[in-house]
């Protein structure tokens, strides 16, 4: 098993979601960048965006755990942060809510009734 050290060497938020990781000391041996045969059909979307950031955020987070005095990794996660309120907030103000904190600027309470983005075709 890989065995993580400081690195300043990252992916990109999406490409490490989709890889699992975001340090490439950590991939697999096997080269597995995600279940074959199955597409990321987020990839590319406001959704999509905002899963790689959370996920990337998240990755920091726990790298962080185990390496809390990298003080670049804390300003990488400081910086992702503030990257992913801001596309949360632009997601809310363009499609609407995704949690329930998201409903207090709203007037009324049909956030169920819609369709999610990533909703293919429409159907619930």
């Amino acid at each position: 098993m890989p065995r993580q050290t400081t690195s300043t060497v990252q992916y990109k938020p999406e490409d490490g979601l989709a890889r699992g990781t975001l340090f490439p000391g950590l991939d697999l041996p096997f080269g597995i960048t995600q279940n074959p045969g199955v597409p990321n059909v987020l990839a590319g979307t406001p959704a999509g965006e905002l899963y790689a950031i959370g996920f990337a955020a998240n990755e920091l987070t726990l790298y962080l755990d185990t390496h809390p005095r990298d003080a670049e990794g804390f300003n990488i996660l400081k910086e992702l942060l503030a990257l992913q309120n801001t596309a949360h907030a632009e997601y809310v103000k363009r499609y609407g809510a995704l949690k329930i904190d998201d409903l207090t600027d709203f007037s009324d309470y049909d956030w169920t009734q819609k369709d999610f983005p990533w909703v293919l075709g429409g159907a619930r």
